[in-house]
């Protein structure tokens, strides 16, 4: 048996004053106009005394149960802008209990049933009002301090399956919860001023439940023990009752499933690990009661990535024999290329060894050399003919596609759509007949004559390659909204090239400039840091391995294999490197995919 108790404190004075102004700079400077939302100026003050109590009792050697209660006593008040002021305190009783059953030693079931509490956001109680245009599709925000916390009793059952002394698990949740008090964005029609209103409500009482399976491992077998790949995957599903049209529906914004995908490296001689998680997170609907009818919409613009990539695809088979002749054409130029690191590496062994002639041996060389280059060239030069032809054959397509999904003509706009929206598209579609295939073919024969050749540099190779990764990724949110404003910004210039908008094209003109020159320092920025990073990386790597002996390079330098990693760390830096520009490119493309694939979707800004 083992008895716990404890108890948690909190004082929090949380002020809020963010000051937005807006200039107009062109075609005349006039004064700074404040903007400040209502929603930027409050304060709130939260106390909050916290006891638990847990009791693990050990029924057998295999049985396990384990009881807690949390006594949670929460008082805060929330002062608004305009320095009205509304106050909120309570005590709840949350109690649990985890029943454990080692069924095998490798195999655990779990059950357990639980009480908990999701409080509000501050900023959902502050009492403000921030006026908008009122309608349905840009609705008046407001607070609500008198939104209550959303409490829930939830029953989970388990069972996790290891592997390998424990090397890898796998694992099967399902769950089912009641919740009271559910909270969710409303928009509702305000009688008094006529006008429609956005507020976190207490929507009404209902459960959620769903199924979540998880896999991980470590990857002993690739030569890498200390590298863990992880996935998992939940399936959802939701009622409750409609307290404005009577309806039982889903959860608002809530997707049929959630996936996570990553990895996560451990350096034990440096006591540090990093990983990289990607998460797949699909489209949802929402229902709201509209001219006194139950309207479902599909809100594609909140992640519409899997029908934008199945309507990318579409595209791509129209195409199917080039689509083809361009994978296997990148597949062959990117397994192909370490030939070169290998040879290198084979004339500067032998030239240690000696006993080699090298006046004897230099035409021999040369011949080698030039053949590979040369073969690698024609190679290069067919693969760059076929995407040339397959990426004008896309444009056109693109084009065509827009022209029949557009639900009117736009005139000026439609020009601007095709003549520049289309080819600032085109790009993602390079992603997936191009792109990933060269990065996945590449980095994978960059491995393969690593450790056919060098295997105990495979660590300081990937070590030095990760980390620019990593960091690159953090760019591409920036790239995204220069290149949604430089769209914005020329469908500006293609609808005022009339003389009486002369001044406006003059000012949208200069954004657009404004707005490349932006999207280009955020993207030229972000390879030139990774470059730096790669190399200081590997710099660092090797003077700590000099003087802690870690063990990631490896103590006997040979000449040769020097040679090769060099050869390979540029290699493998590209395609590695190459998954941080795909994925900027991606994020760069989106906007005008979505102005061209979903022409009658009005997106205010893509995030």
């Amino acid at each position: 048996m083992s008895f716990t108790v404890g108890t948690e404190g909190s004082l929090r004075d949380r002020e809020k004053k963010k000051i937005t102004t807006e200039q107009q700079i062109a075609p005349q400077i006039l004064a700074a106009v404040e903007k400040t939302a209502p929603k930027d100026v409050y304060r709130i003050e939260e106390n909050q005394f916290n006891i638990f109590v847990q009791d693990e009792i050990r029924l057998s050697d295999q049985h396990t149960l384990t009881a807690g209660l949390r006594i949670e006593t929460v008082d805060h008040k929330a002062t608004a802008g305009d320095s009205s002021t509304v106050e909120q305190s309570g005590t709840t009783l949350n109690p649990s209990l985890h029943y454990k059953y080692q069924m095998f030693p490798t195999t655990v079931f779990r059950l357990s049933a639980a009480r908990t509490v999701r409080r509000p956001k501050f900023d959902d109680l502050v009492p403000f009002r921030e006026t908008k245009n009122g309608t349905l599709t840009q609705p008046d925000v407001i607070g609500n301090p008198k939104l209550k916390p959303e409490t829930s009793i939830g029953v989970e059952a388990g069972i996790e399956q290891s592997w390998g002394n424990h090397t890898g698990a796998f694992g099967l949740n399902a769950f089912y919860r009641w919740i009271d008090d559910k909270i969710e964005n409303e928009i509702n029609l305000n009688p008094e001023n006529n006008r429609y209103e956005q507020s976190p409500r207490n929507v009404g009482n209902g459960k959620v439940y769903g199924l979540r399976l998880d896999l991980q491992t470590r990857t002993p077998f690739l030569g890498l023990p200390n590298l863990t790949l992880f996935g998992n995957i939940s399936f959802l599903g939701s009622e409750v009752k409609d307290k404005i049209s009577g309806e039982i529906r889903r959860f608002r914004e809530q997707p049929a499933y959630v996936a996570n995908l990553g990895f996560d490296y451990t350096i034990p001689e440096w006591g540090m690990n990093f990983g990289l998680t990607y998460n797949i997170l699909p489209g949802f609907e929402n229902s709201q009661l509209k001219d006194g009818k139950n309207e479902v919409t599909k809100l594609i613009t909140k992640n519409p990535v899997p029908s934008l990539v199945l309507d990318m695809l579409r595209i791509l088979l129209t195409y199917p024999h080039w689509l083809a002749a361009a994978v296997v054409s990148t597949i062959i130029v990117a397994a192909l290329e370490p030939s070169l690191s290998w040879m290198g590496k084979k004339v500067v062994d032998d030239l240690k060894q000696g006993g080699t002639d090298i006046n004897a041996s230099l035409v021999n060389y040369i011949l080698v050399f030039g053949g590979l280059l040369f073969g690698l060239g024609l190679i290069k030069f067919g693969d760059k003919l076929i995407d040339k032809i397959y990426e004008a054959r896309l444009i056109i397509c693109l084009q065509r596609t827009y022209l029949q999904r557009r639900n009117q003509e736009r005139d000026a706009e439609d020009i601007s759509h095709i003549l520049y929206h289309c080819n600032r598209a085109k790009p993602g579609l390079d992603i997936i007949h191009k792109d990933s295939w060269k990065i996945i073919s590449q980095t994978i024969s960059v491995v393969i004559w690593q450790l056919t050749l060098a295997p105990k540099w495979l660590p300081a190779l990937l070590i030095a390659v990760i980390p620019p990764i990593l960091i690159g990724l953090i760019f591409g949110q920036f790239i995204q909204k220069a290149s949604l404003k430089m769209l914005t910004a020329q469908e500006n210039i293609a609808a005022s090239t009339t003389e009486a908008k002369k001044l406006e094209l003059i000012e949208h003109q200069e954004l657009f400039f404004r707005h490349t020159i932006q999207l280009e320092v955020f993207k030229s920025g972000t390879e030139i840091l990774m470059d730096l990073i790669t190399w200081f990386g590997l710099l660092v790597l090797v003077l700590l391995s000099s003087v802690f002996h870690i063990g990631v390079v490896p103590k006997e330098v040979q000449a040769g294999d020097l040679v090769l990693f060099w050869g390979n760390l540029n290699l493998l830096s590209k395609p590695l490197g190459d998954i941080v520009k795909v994925y900027n490119k991606a994020r760069e493309a989106y906007p005008a995919l979505i102005r061209v694939l979903r022409p009658s979707v009005y997106v205010e800004e893509e995030t």
